[in-house]
């Protein structure tokens, strides 16, 4: 039986988990992916990214713009629970699948509707894939931009919507810019970054 994590370690991972979404979410400014309130950190474990579009700029997209757009979105949702797991085997803090299949329901449920949008058939399968993209994805530089987003947020405990883009803006310059070629491979690698296609 796992130790029992800390009141520490468990906003350690939430931190981790709401800042993942926003990093996944937000990426290229060209998107049209928003955070639609603040990221917050609240009491043991607890948090909340509200992710959506902006459909006035979706609305300016072409057809296979919206799908990419949704495709960013079903990695933003995915990628909460995907940079937990990643954190807790780096950190050494105890987290069970379970434990992970709870606190992602919700972030699985809204992935699967946008994921119905734009395929024929949903199929677990699928988010499988997204979970390996990011979790690939996850040991490249983007995990410098979660970790510091996390820190942040595990300190200030809530970032209002335009603070939070703006953090993620300058931690991806900050992190992904040391050499143009990594950057732009983060870039093409990450939902921020540019999602798979399904």
């Amino acid at each position: 039986m796992p130790r029992p994590r800390t009141p520490d370690e468990d906003d350690r991972l939430a931190a981790v988990h709401e800042a993942a979404h926003a990093v996944f979410a937000l990426g290229d400014e060209d998107q049209p992916i928003i955070l639609a309130d603040a990221v917050t950190l609240a009491g043991r474990g607890f948090g909340a990214a509200a992710i959506g579009l902006d459909t006035v700029r979706l609305g300016t997209l072409t057809d296979p713009g919206r799908v990419q757009a949704r495709q960013t979105l079903i990695w933003s949702f995915v990628a909460g629970g995907v940079a937990e797991t990643h954190a807790a085997k780096l950190w050494n803090i105890p987290l069970t699948p379970r434990e992970t299949r709870a606190a992602t329901q919700v972030d699985y449920q809204l992935a699967r509707q946008v994921l119905a949008e734009i395929s024929a058939e949903v199929d677990d399968r699928q988010l499988a894939e997204y979970e390996a993209d990011i979790a690939l994805t996850l040991e490249g530089k983007i995990w410098d931009v979660v970790a510091a987003f996390a820190a942040e947020l595990q300190d200030k405990r809530r970032l209002e919507a335009a603070a939070a883009t703006a953090l993620v803006r300058k931690l991806c310059a900050e992190h992904l810019a040391d050499d143009p070629d990594d950057a732009q491979d983060a870039q093409d690698e990450s939902g921020a970054l540019s999602p798979p296609t399904a």
